[in-house]
């Protein structure tokens, strides 16, 4: 097995963020295996905002989310901060792809 190969891999993943009023769905495309020792030795010590925008900026090619123009969003650390996207959104992202690739882990291993 390549490592080149295994880090390339790519998944969709069709998130819900809701909130009081509306459900938004959020569709992402990530690289399942893209977290690496040398990133997280990387993030620590940074403050939780800067580890958040770090790993959706390592594991995500792109995402539907759109500024108020209708332009997509590029998944950059400068980009996310200029559009002021809510904390919780960037959180509910990492959290769905956390889960999602632990229930692929879950499920190779079973």
């Amino acid at each position: 097995m390549r490592l080149s190969d295994l880090t390339k891999e790519v998944k969709k993943l069709s998130i819900v963020y809701k909130t009081v009023t509306k459900d938004f769905p959020v569709l992402v495309e990530y690289r399942p295996q893209s977290v690496t020792i040398d990133f997280i030795k990387g993030v620590e010590g940074k403050s939780g905002t800067d580890q958040i925008v770090e790993r959706i900026c390592r594991s995500i090619i792109r995402w539907d989310l759109q500024d108020d123009d209708g332009v997509e969003i590029p998944v950059t650390r400068e980009r996310i901060l200029e559009a002021g996207i809510p904390a919780f959104l960037l959180i509910s992202i990492v959290e769905a792809i956390n889960g999602d690739t632990k229930s692929l882990s879950e499920a190779k291993n079973a």
